[in-house]
């Protein structure tokens, strides 16, 4: 606590904040820079694809293509054994 008003003084100078912005590409604008900065702070590609929940049909044609989904991949299960 006892340096905190130091580390103020340095971090709120023109010349840091101008810094920042500059290393950011914010100002002056630089797409490289932007660019750069996404890619080491973007997200890291999932490890494993999770299963995602199917999709209320909106329109009646949505649900006869999902009833001719299912209904070729489980005809044998759904079969009656008589």
């Amino acid at each position: 606590m006892r340096d905190l008003h130091e580390i103020r003084a340095e971090t709120f100078k023109k010349s840091t904040i101008h810094s920042a912005f500059k290393k950011a590409g914010m100002w002056p604008i630089s797409c490289k820079a932007a660019i750069a900065k996404m890619k080491v702070y973007s997200p890291l590609e999932p490890l494993i694809e999770l299963p995602t929940l199917p999709r209320t049909p909106t329109r009646f044609q949505h649900a006869e293509d999902g009833l001719r989904h299912w209904r070729g991949k489980l005809s044998e299960r759904l079969s009656s054994p008589s």
